[in-house]
C-alpha cells in the first residue's frame, strides 16, 4: 500500500517509554510551535530523537535507544489519520530488534510500513533541520533543486561548465595571440607587401656578364698590342719577313682603327645596395602582415570570448528566472555552484540561528506529507526568529518541536526532568 500524496499528516500526540532518558512521556500536541524545555542532560534530546527513530527507523536509532536498566522501549505517534507504533526490544546476544506499525484511520495496514514512512517523510532529513544544515553543500544544493521544478539544473550547469572551460581557453588564446602580435615591432615606413627583387637580381646578372665581356674585349687588345710590338721587333731583324710583315702591320692597324669606342663599365654597388635595401623593406613587411595575422586571430578569439560570455549570461538569466519564479521562502536564498546561498554566501557561512531559520523554512517548502519538524539548540533563536518560525508553521500546517534549554515558560510545550514531564 502506498501513501495517500492527497493527505497530509499532522503530530497530535505524542508517547514514548523506556526510550534513551524517557520513563515514560505522554504529550498532546497543540499550538504549532510546541517546546520541549528543561535542563541540560534532563531528556529534551530523547524526546525529539524518539520522533526521529519512530518515523526514520533503525537508521535514526541513537547508539542506546533502550533506557539502562530496562529491556524494552516503545514510541507511539499521533498523526491524526495515522497512527505509528514503534517497538524496541534487546536481543539475545546483542544488538536490538524493533518492529513499525502503522494504521490509518480506517484500520487499514500498510505490508511494508518503513517504505510509506519514507514516502511520506520525503527524505531522510525532511523532519530535522539541523541535519540539513549539516548536509554536504552539493547534497543541500540537491535537495533544494525540488523547489524549482521548471528548470534542468544538472544539464544546464553542465553546459554551463563546458562554456565556461571553453570561454576559459578562448581567453587564454586571446591573451596568446595578443602578445604575440604586440610582440611584433614593425617600422613606421614598413610597406604592407615585400619588394619583388627578382627583376633587380637579374638586372646585377646582366651588368656582370656585361662588364665580363668587356673585360675579355679589353685583354684581348692588350694581347694585340703586345703582338704588333712583337712583330715590330721581329721586323727590325727579320728584313727579309720585313715586306710580309709590313703588309701584317697595315691590316693590324687598319683592325685596330676600325674598332669601336669600350662602352664605360656599369656601376654594380648601386643595384647591390638597392637588394640590400630590399631586404629591409621586406623584413618590415613580412613583420606587418604577421602582426596584422596576429591582431586578427587575437580579435577573433574576443569575438569567440565575447560569445561565450553571453550564452553563459542567458543560462544565468534562465536560471535567476526560475529561482525568481519559483518563489523560495528565503528572500535572500538563491542557487551557487553546487551548493546554495544566504546573502550572496555559502550557507555554511551563515549563523547556527541563521541556519536553524533557513532550514526549517526549506523544509516546510518542500511540503513532506508528514508535517513535524524538530528543532534542536532552539535556545539560539531570538523572539524574532521564534515569531518568523511559528508564522511559517501556522502557513505550512506543520507542528515544530523545539528543544529549549531551562525551565518551560508555560503554555505551548513542557518541560522534561529527569526523563518525565513536571
Amino acid at each position: 500500500m502506498k501513501a495517500d500524496a492527497t493527505k497530509t499528516y499532522r503530530l497530535v500526540e505524542l508517547r514514548a517509554d523506556n526510550f534513551k532518558k524517557l520513563k515514560a512521556v505522554a504529550v498532546k500536541i497543540d499550538g504549532t510551535v510546541f517546546k520541549i524545555a528543561g535542563r541540560n542532560e534532563a531528556g529534551k534530546s530523547s524526546v525529539l530523537d524518539a520522533v526521529a527513530a519512530a518515523i526514520g527507523g533503525k537508521e535514526a536509532f541513537p547508539r542506546e535507544p533502550i533506557r539502562k536498566g530496562e529491556d524494552k522501549a516503545e514510541i507511539f505517534l499521533d498523526f491524526g489519520g495515522l497512527k505509528l507504533t514503534r517497538r524496541i526490544w534487546h536481543k539475545e546476544g546483542g544488538g536490538v530488534g524493533h518492529s513499525v506499525t502503522v494504521e490509518y484511520a480506517d484500520g487499514k495496514r500498510p505490508r511494508s510500513p518503513q517504505d510509506v514512512l519514507d514516502e511520506l517523510r520525503g527524505s531522510p532529513i525532511a523532519d530535522d533541520p539541523i541535519a540539513f544544515s549539516r548536509l554536504k553543500p552539493k547534497e543541500r544544493y540537491d535537495l533544494l533543486k525540488q523547489l524549482v521544478p521548471d528548470f534542468d539544473f544538472d544539464t544546464q550547469a553542465t553546459a554551463r561548465r563546458d562554456l565556461f572551460d571553453e570561454r576559459t581557453q578562448a581567453g587564454r588564446e586571446f591573451d596568446r595571440a595578443k602578445g604575440a602580435a604586440d610582440s611584433i615591432m614593425v617600422p613606421p615606413d614598413a610597406p604592407l607587401a615585400p619588394v619583388d627583387v627578382t627583376e633587380m637580381a637579374a638586372k646585377l646578372r646582366e651588368a656582370g656578364e656585361h662588364n665580363a665581356l668587356v673585360d675579355t674585349r679589353a685583354k684581348r687588345r692588350e694581347e694585340a698590342a703586345d703582338e704588333l710590338e712583337r712583330w715590330r721587333d721581329r721586323a727590325d731583324k727579320l728584313a727579309a719577313e720585313l715586306k710580309t710583315l709590313n703588309v701584317n702591320i697595315a691590316e693590324r692597324e687598319r683592325m685596330i682603327s676600325a674598332a669601336p669606342v669600350l662602352p664605360d663599365k656599369i656601376d654594380t654597388l648601386a643595384i647591390e645596395q638597392q637588394i640590400m635595401d630590399a631586404e629591409t623593406t621586406n623584413a618590415a613587411a613580412r613583420k606587418r602582415t604577421e602582426k596584422i595575422s596576429k591582431q586578427a586571430e587575437a580579435d577573433a578569439l574576443e569575438t569567440k570570448y565575447e560569445s561565450l560570455t553571453q550564452r553563459i549570461a542567458v543560462i544565468d538569466k534562465a536560471k535567476a528566472h526560475a529561482i525568481e519564479s519559483a518563489k523560495l521562502p528565503i528572500k535572500e536564498l538563491t542557487f551557487g555552484d553546487d551548493d546554495i546561498l544566504l546573502d550572496g554566501l555559502p550557507f555554511d557561512q551563515a549563523s547556527t540561528a541563521r541556519k536553524i531559520r533557513v532550514s526549517t523554512a526549506l523544509l516546510m517548502a518542500l511540503k513532506p506529507e508528514l508535517r513535524v519538524l524538530l528543532v534542536r539548540e532552539g535556545s539560539l533563536l531570538d523572539d524574532d526568529a521564534r515569531a518568523a518560525l511559528e508564522a511559517d508553521a501556522e502557513k505550512n500546517g506543520f507542528v515544530v518541536l523545539m528543544e529549549v534549554v531551562g525551565p518551560g515558560d508555560g503554555g505551548g510545550g513542557v518541560t522534561i526532568e529527569d526523563g518525565e514531564i513536571v
